[in-house]
């Protein structure tokens, strides 16, 4: 690969990183955060310049995450796919097959031995990649993952996952269909780039990925019990 090249390449990775930093402290400190409706609560959209998170769905995903593990002590929390600590110290258990970090346990989910149980699980925009994204393509591993992940909750524990809707349509069928076993599932429908709301399965299932906008317009949040 020519030099010029890779220099230009890392010219424009910074060029992004900036501008993104910018535009972040522009919206944080000289405009107030907007926020959006859930379970009739009001959460503030996510805002940080890693990843342009006001851009994309990682605006509502961790603010929803957040709440719904907010009560769970970090040493009962499992994580599957490493989001949380790129915005966070975060105290709790982290599995990700793909990065090696030290905190993380490294191994594909179907493959990790752990012997606690969690009270709670959370996983964001990861499911969905499970199977789809490897080569060969895996059909039905996301199942597979979600009934081990369900094997490692406590007793009375919960599973909490945000799934950008329209990147594996596969998952999406499944989650439509009521295959995933979800005992709760709340919609996000994308208004206009920066704003989502609360919608109906209706609205958000033809959504689509990376047409209108970079990636997702619509977004699922699914709970599992044991």
């Amino acid at each position: 690969m020519p030099e010029s090249y890779v220099s230009s390449s890392i010219l424009m990775d910074v060029a992004k990183y900036v501008y993104s930093f910018l535009y972040f402290v522009r919206r944080v400190y000289i405009r107030r955060p907007a926020t959006f409706l859930f379970d009739c609560q009001v959460l503030t959209y996510f805002e940080h310049p890693y990843n342009g998170t006001w851009m994309n769905e990682r605006a509502v995903e961790i603010p929803l995450i957040l709440h719904c593990a907010k009560s769970y002590p970090p040493s009962t929390v499992l994580e599957v796919g490493n989001v949380l600590s790129h915005y966070f110290d975060v105290k709790h258990s982290v599995v990700d097959k793909y990065e090696h970090r030290q905190g993380i346990i490294s191994k594909d989910i179907l493959d990790v031995e752990i012997s606690q149980n969690y009270d709670c699980i959370v996983s964001i925009s990861t499911l969905e990649h499970i199977g789809w994204d490897e080569v060969p393509r895996v059909p039905g591993k996301h199942l597979r993952a979600i009934e081990k992940m369900k094997q490692l909750l406590s007793v009375d524990g919960k599973m909490f996952a945000t799934i950008p809707l329209g990147y594996n349509p596969s998952f999406d069928n499944d989650l439509f269909n009521g295959s995933l076993g979800c005992h709760q599932v709340s919609f996000f429908k994308r208004l206009a780039s920066e704003k989502w709301c609360e919608a109906s399965q209706d609205e958000v299932r033809n959504s689509k990925y990376g047409q209108r906008y970079r990636t997702t317009d619509g977004l699922a949040l699914c709970t599992w019990r044991r």
